[in-house]
């Protein structure tokens, strides 16, 4: 009697179950984190409405951020050792911290005196800048009693000629508050928005289909 395990119907079973078994996938390590790298490099489509919403609040974020610490620095460091303490702790755009929460974003902040000619209003705005960049720009009122020490109407002559060796081009002095100081101006690289966008998209949750 012929083998059973010989016969040709057995071995072409034996050879799928092989096949089968050997082509299985394996469960990935990291799973989770290829799959959001993947997400995050998949190309996405923003609208510009989107793209200039998410400009203002990188932007609302990295300023309020910046005159966050500004001001606790200067307090502690007024009270410390005056104002030659407090200028070793100004301005706030060149704080390690801040640079790197710019970075982040591709952002560059800067702090100008503001353009007699520009209607400047009490909130932010977005203007395109480039090709590649967009402009977040929001007007800087003296609205914290700590910027009278260097901006106010009574700042000691001693004070005045600190301010004007460590910045030569300083005239901000004489002003009351709620008067207009400067403004903000930080462009932001359209890649740095898209990338924000795409991981905010990312940790959205997500809408489990019905079976």
């Amino acid at each position: 009697m012929r083998n059973q395990f010989c016969s040709p119907v057995f071995l072409w079973g034996l050879l799928i179950f092989i096949n089968v078994v050997a082509c299985k996938p394996k469960k990935l390590e990291n799973g989770r984190a290829i799959a959001e790298e993947v997400e995050r490099r998949t190309v996405k489509r923003f609208t510009e409405k989107q793209i200039v919403a998410e400009a203002k609040r990188l932007g609302d974020s990295l300023t309020h951020f910046a005159d966050s610490l500004s001001n606790v620095r200067l307090q502690r460091s007024l009270a410390a050792g005056g104002l030659a303490v407090a200028l070793t702790h100004y301005p706030p755009e060149r704080y390690p911290e801040v640079k790197a929460f710019a970075q982040k974003y591709a952002a560059n902040p800067q702090r100008k005196k503001p353009d007699p000619a520009a209607n400047l209003t009490k909130g932010a705005r977005i203007s395109p800048l480039s090709q590649t960049e967009v402009l977040y720009t929001k007007p800087i009122f003296l609205n914290q009693k700590i910027c009278a020490s260097c901006h106010g109407p009574a700042v000691p002559d001693a004070d005045k000629q600190l301010l004007q060796q460590h910045f030569p081009a300083f005239n901000l002095l004489g002003y009351k508050p709620g008067q207009l100081l400067g403004e903000w101006y930080i462009p932001i690289k359209r890649k740095g928005i898209l990338e924000s966008l795409t991981l905010r998209d990312m940790k959205k949750p997500r809408q489990q289909s019905e079976d």
